[in-house]
């Protein structure tokens, strides 16, 4: 799950304030001010990035890498101002992107070169592990060149998905991510056999799978079989128990929801 508290451009200082910082030296050596940052809470590190340039650059590294602040980028319905808010957040201090850990993509139609702009920072994501698609068909469909960038990343090993289509099956049959755990909400209006979403999904790595309304699923062999799957969480979606048994043969705990 998502642990940290959600962090927006807002609430990051990126207002025609942040630009402006304190010119008053520090009382502690700047030393001793990076160990503070590593042990601040969310709030702390939202004022420390106000104080000092050197300080905007340690905090700013904090919220998107820390264990506990994983920070929820959302680029929802406030469109092309609201996406090169976080564009400009993530090129500042030298460039954030390799310190990203979570993206959360909302369905909002951008303009092309907004599009484009934010699939440069998505590229450059070489740490992210935790990806959120919300209304992912329409997402895709309105920006495809952030479906392109994010195929090729490597260490993406949580994903949520909610409305997915055709086209997510594409990135996910495209993607090569490690996955540990996957949560996948099918689009109302999608007609694509829910084993081929299987297929797209299931990997090596896979420990937690959750499929939400999918309706009958009656997998065909041959079919990749999922070993180290432990936990398997079905909304809305049903077939015999033997075929999850065949799937996931080591499989110990199955939920009906």
């Amino acid at each position: 799950m998502f642990t940290g508290r959600r962090c927006t451009p807002e609430r990051l200082g990126l207002g025609s304030h942040s630009s402006t910082f304190a010119t008053m030296r520090p009382l502690l050596n700047f030393d001793v001010l990076y160990i503070v940052v590593a042990y601040s809470t969310w709030d702390t590190l939202l004022t420390l990035m106000l104080t000092s340039r050197q300080l905007n650059r340690e905090a700013a590294k904090r919220i998107l890498r820390h264990p506990c602040l994983e920070a929820d980028i959302e680029i929802d319905g406030l469109g092309d101002r609201r996406a090169m808010s976080f564009v400009n957040f993530m090129r500042a201090g030298g460039g954030r992107c390799r310190y990203l850990r979570c993206l959360a993509i909302g369905g909002a139609r951008l303009s092309p070169d907004v599009s484009e702009e934010l699939a440069g920072i998505v590229r450059q994501a070489i740490s992210l592990r935790r990806l959120r698609l919300t209304s992912a068909e329409a997402s895709f469909y309105n920006n495809p060149s952030i479906l392109v960038a994010l195929a090729p990343l490597r260490t993406i090993d949580h994903l949520y998905v909610s409305g997915a289509g055709t086209l997510t099956y594409r990135l996910l049959e495209a993607a090569r991510w490690p996955l540990r755990y996957a949560e996948v909400g099918r689009a109302m209006n999608m007609r694509m056999n829910p084993v081929d979403f299987l297929r797209a999904i299931i990997c090596p790595t896979l420990l937690e799978l959750v499929l939400k309304e999918y309706g009958y699923c009656m997998p065909s062999l041959p079919i990749l079989v999922c070993p180290r799957l432990r936990r398997l969480v079905l909304a809305g979606t049903w077939a015999p128990i033997a075929v999850w048994a065949r799937l996931f043969p080591n499989i110990k705990e199955l939920l009906f929801r």
